[in-house]
């Protein structure tokens, strides 16, 4: 009981301190701007002001994103129980919160750890019930070759859609060739998102939990990229996420959180596992294609383009995960629809 009390409480001090952070984020960023200033000019020269509020903003969002969860979590189930995705956001916590939440954050880590949570294996499998018959059923011929096709079709709005757009306007071809693709994904996959489907329906809340923990794992990797990318000295955004806050958010919106969740894990995920059945060697090859291929056309220079691909290559290497370990393509589309749920949010919140 009063474990319950303490992880309520923590929860809602890093809450407020998560909306408080948010709200005074220049003025930290200006602070620590000026720190740095007078440490190293040449240091400072790399970051400005508004950038370090950016990335203040988006901390804070993190911090109260993984508040309400532990909140939510804490009222439904009494307690916080020791597994990775519970370490994984209090170690996300720790470098995403203000000085008293992040020393929260340690206080409850080595809590939560030392807990000795004693549940039954029946309790267990209540909690996350075994789905039957999920190994990958055998790859047919019609299999590789929708899956071709897919890629093919994919690739294939580099060249059809400028045509398009000389004829009938870029952002009504984009949509039209967009609508395209959803319809030749579900064409190529329709056997296994039905397949999926019927093992969702039954288990809905344990697809959902398992969603929500693999997208926890991909904040963190995320967050891992982006400070190896600015120990390489690579701050700016990626051309690929410039080009996105231009777009209208009546196309922004369903793109991101519609297009993007079907069409790309049917072609990075789905597709590539056709042709790959080793775990490690696929994660590998999907986390590499889809990061590079959010960065080769949009960035100039062969090292920005491999730098700049790090923070969508750990998306991609952690959906491919989740893709091997509940082989459910549900899993990793819900996953990805939080992700970019959440981008679109933190846009959102820049305009405003």
């Amino acid at each position: 009981m009063k474990k319950r009390i303490y992880y309520i409480i923590y929860a809602i001090i890093q809450i407020v301190g998560g909306f408080y952070g948010f709200l005074t984020a220049f003025d930290i960023a200006s602070k620590e701007f000026d720190s740095v200033s007078q440490i190293s000019k040449e240091l400072a020269s790399l970051y400005s002001v508004e950038m370090l509020t950016n990335c203040y903003k988006f901390l804070m969002i993190v911090s109260i994103i993984i508040g309400l969860y532990f909140l939510i979590y804490v009222l439904k189930n009494k307690k916080l129980v020791k597994n990775g995705l519970t370490i994984g956001l209090l170690i996300v916590s720790i470098f995403s919160s203000l000085d008293i939440v992040a020393l929260l954050a340690i206080i409850t880590l080595i809590v939560v750890i030392s807990t000795n949570d004693k549940v039954t294996t029946e309790k267990k499998a209540k909690k996350e019930p075994v789905v039957v018959e999920m190994s990958n059923p055998k790859t047919t011929k019609n299999d590789y070759i929708s899956a071709i096709v897919l890629i093919i079709a994919y690739f294939g709005q580099l060249l059809v859609v400028p045509l398009l757009s000389k004829i009938i306007g870029e952002a009504f071809a984009t949509i039209l060739y967009d609508l395209m693709l959803i319809f030749v994904a579900i064409w190529a996959f329709f056997g296994r998102y039905k397949r999926d489907f019927k093992y969702l329906k039954e288990n809905l809340s344990y697809y959902i939990k398992k969603a929500f923990k693999y997208w926890g794992i991909m904040l963190l990797a995320v967050l891992i990229a982006s400070g190896v990318k600015a120990v390489l000295g690579v701050t700016d955004q990626t051309a690929n996420q410039a080009a996105l806050e231009t777009l209208p958010f009546w196309y922004l919106i369903p793109s991101a959180l519609i297009f993007a969740p079907i069409v790309e894990e049917a072609i990075f995920r789905g597709s590539i596992r056709r042709f790959i059945k080793n775990d490690v060697v696929f994660i590998i090859v999907s986390a590499l294609t889809f990061g590079l291929l959010h960065t080769f056309l949009s960035e100039e220079g062969l090292y920005n383009i491999i730098v700049q691909s790090l923070n969508y290559a750990a998306m991609g290497g952690v959906l491919a995960y989740s893709y091997t370990k509940t082989n459910n393509i549900y899993t990793s589309m819900m996953a990805h629809f939080l992700q970019n749920s959440f981008g679109v949010i933190m846009m959102i919140l820049q305009v405003l």
